[in-house]
């Protein structure tokens, strides 16, 4: 029996209450482990070796299986113009890895660097290259969001709307 009547009023018994718990544990359990599963990389570090013209990019992607999630393709530009395109098809470690790039520049010279992750979304920074120090870099990248707040917006609503509706 679903329903029981108390003081004239249907009710849902407590194995169905016990059982929509469930189904919106589970719910709430697999929207979370989806925002978990599909992410931008986290963060990208960027520094320009003048002396050897080399840009060193170190990303970090968390990722469970480097062979399933990763970075899959690296996007550098030169003062606004785009330089080299390189595509991978893993990622070497399942937290941070480093490449290595050999670019020539000039003082004075911006370098854009987008990671993209195969599943969803991208990060960007820069780095300015300067004859005393080899970079100054630029903090204020950006990233595509991935799916955790939009989720999260969901899930919280969902659980609103539930607590709203007993």
């Amino acid at each position: 029996m679903l329903y029981k009547k108390s003081n004239g009023k249907k009710r849902l018994a407590n194995s169905s209450k016990i059982m929509v718990h469930i189904v919106l544990c589970f719910l709430f359990v697999s929207i979370f482990s989806i925002t978990a599963s599909a992410h931008s990389p986290s963060n990208m570090d960027l520094s320009y070796a003048v002396e050897t013209q080399t840009l060193k990019v170190t990303i970090t992607h968390q990722v469970a299986n480097p062979d399933t999630h990763y970075v899959y393709n690296i996007v550098i530009k030169k003062n606004g113009e785009t330089y080299n395109t390189y595509d991978y098809t893993s990622q070497s470690s399942i937290t941070s890895f480093t490449y290595n790039y050999n670019i020539n520049t000039t003082e004075g010279d911006v370098i854009e660097v987008t990671a993209s992750c195969i599943q969803t979304g991208s990060i960007t920074r820069q780095v300015t290259v300067s004859a005393d120090n080899g970079t100054s870099g630029d903090s204020n990248g950006t990233s595509t969001p991935g799916f955790e707040l939009t989720m999260s917006v969901v899930a919280i609503a969902a659980v609103l709307l539930w607590k709203w509706k007993k």
